[in-house]
Formats: structure tokens, sequence, C-alpha cells
């Protein structure tokens, strides 16, 4: 269903396509620098065998199994997402392998854990979506054990890049398809939001991700859908300035993609 607007992820089980949103997650995963920006972020957490990594927002599991086998022996990783739907998905995929892995449905602004349980916690493209991203950084920090490392990842949406001749419409896409999230703007406040939640020597690191054009195209389309419909833009409007930064376009679609590893004394 390409008319599932990203901005779904907010309540993945009451979109109506639940299903769609995990393959989206899928094909976002195979977009240039996401892999990096995972890796980087990964490598700053001090993950050992026995150590215990909670991963917050995990969707469908494919990173928490991948980080799990660093645990070995001796550890585990837990991974939470708000969707029953997506952690039906991650159970399905971690079956049959003998990773220390747990999945589990949890909000991230009420967790389930008692203080300092893990020594260290991950989410990635998750603030984004909660409503309340500041009572989510408190709760990671306080299930975190001291000395313990947090890592984030996020989007800042109005760094997303179309080339096109359009600026006025351009800047209008742009700022609509930010506001509709929950938090566009959380990429450039994590450094902030996790120097509020008490934790030190921060290491930032942004990194480009170049847009798949399927991925762009499921990214655009359900909101150039929705601005026609609001009457934003005419269609005809719409449609030109499509063809110009999906199907005409060289330069590919870009946006930046925000790192940030802490420590909590």
């Amino acid at each position: 269903m390409a008319d599932v607007h990203v901005s779904a992820y907010t309540a993945v089980d009451a979109s109506g396509d639940p299903a769609h949103l995990a393959a989206c997650m899928d094909i976002v995963s195979l977009c240039e620098g996401i892999d990096a920006g995972r890796r980087r972020v990964a490598g700053r957490l001090g993950l050992r065998p026995g150590a215990a990594l909670l991963d917050l927002g995990c969707g469908p599991g494919d990173e928490t199994r991948r980080l799990a086998a660093d645990l070995r022996p001796g550890g585990r990783a837990v991974g939470l997402d708000l969707s029953r739907a997506m952690i039906d998905e991650a159970r399905r995929r971690l079956a049959g392998t003998d990773l220390p892995v747990e999945f589990d449905t949890g909000d991230a602004q009420a967790l389930p854990f008692a203080d300092a349980t893990f020594d260290a916690c991950r989410t990635e493209r998750m603030l984004i979506h909660v409503p309340d991203p500041r009572q989510a950084l408190a709760e990671i920090v306080r299930v975190t054990r001291p000395g313990g490392r947090v890592g984030v990842i996020d989007v800042d949406m109005e760094t997303v890049g179309f080339d096109s001749s359009d600026r006025a419409l351009t800047r209008r896409v742009v700022a609509s398809l930010t506001d509709s999230f929950q938090n566009g703007w959380i990429g450039r406040q994590l450094p902030r939001l996790l120097t509020e939640a008490g934790l030190t020597g921060l290491c930032v690191e942004p990194s480009v991700m170049l847009f798949r054009p399927d991925v762009a195209a499921a990214v655009i389309d359900p909101h150039l859908a929705l601005l026609v419909a609001d009457g934003e833009i005419t269609a005809g409007a719409a449609a030109r300035w499509r063809a110009e930064v999906l199907d005409d376009a060289v330069a590919p679609v870009t946006m930046t993609m925000v790192g940030v590893v802490g420590r909590k004394p």
C-alpha cells in the first residue's frame, strides 16, 4: 500500500497495513548511509560478551539480532516496540536461531524495567514518532546502568534534499512533510536533549542517507496526495514536481541522519 503515510509509524497497529510498514523498514535499511551510521553508533556502545542491551523501537528486530551476536556468551538483548505486529514479526524472524534475544511490546515513555537494568541502550528512528521524546529519553537513562552508554540515531526531516527548479513548492512540501511527524526536527535536537537527560561525553556523528527510488516514492507519494486532497497544491503542480524530483531526477534524494552516543555518569 503506497498510500500509507510514513507518519503512521506513530501508531503502526492502527495504520491498516502494519505489514507494509515493516516491509518499508526492510527497504530503508538497504539505503546507502544507513548501515554505516548504525555501525559507528554500535562501535561506541561498548558491547561485549555478558552485557545486557535494550533496543528500543526495534521494529522487526533485525538490528537487535545482529547486535545480540556480540553479547555471547552470557549476555542478552531485549527488543521492545509499541507495535504488537512488529513484535510478532520480530519473533517470527528470530525463530530457529539460538541468539540471546527477547522481544516484547512496551511504551518507550514508560519502560517496564527496573532502574539500571541494561549496560547499553539504543534506539533508531523512533524518537521522531514518540509524543514525548524527553520522557522517552528519561526512561532510557533510568534503565541504563551507571557507566553504561546510550546511542540514539534519528533523522532531521527538514534536511531532505530534492533537486527541483521550483524552490517555493519544494520548501512547502519539505516543511509540511516535516510537520507531519511528531518531532520532525529531532535529529538536530538530539545533542541538547541527551545532555538535558543527563548523559555526558557525547559523540555526535551526522551522516547522509541516500534514498532508494522506491523508498523516496513511498515517502513522498502519500504526502503529495494529502496536500492535493487538502487543497494545499493542485494535482497538476504535484505531478510536475514529482516527475522532476523522482522520475526525471539525476541527483538522489538525500537526508541527514544523526547518531549520538553518551555515557550515564
